[in-house]
């Protein structure tokens, strides 16, 4: 495949900026099996969501991608668009 060169330039500035971002740990272990009674609005979106093993997941405009690191380790198969302040 030809990728032209303006597409290239713009891959090569996309992870250039991305290697600038400093995402901070974060706790994944109340997303793997939260109860169906917290009061936590992102730990219910897990709890419906359910096994996430080999689901497609695309989620666009994931800011730092936090939340993809939580699918990551329930197994979900991931696509994100980061978008960056400038």
């Amino acid at each position: 495949m030809n990728t032209p060169l303006r597409e290239q330039s713009e891959i090569s500035r996309s992870a250039s900026e991305a290697r600038k971002v400093v995402i901070k740990p974060i706790r994944t272990e109340r997303y793997l099996n939260p109860p169906a009674d917290t009061a936590f609005p992102l730990e219910y979106s897990f709890h419906l969501l359910g096994d996430a093993r080999d689901k497609k997941v695309l989620d666009l405009g994931c800011g730092s991608g936090e939340e993809m690191i939580a699918l990551l380790h329930r197994g979900a198969r991931l696509s994100a668009s980061i978008f960056l302040p400038s």
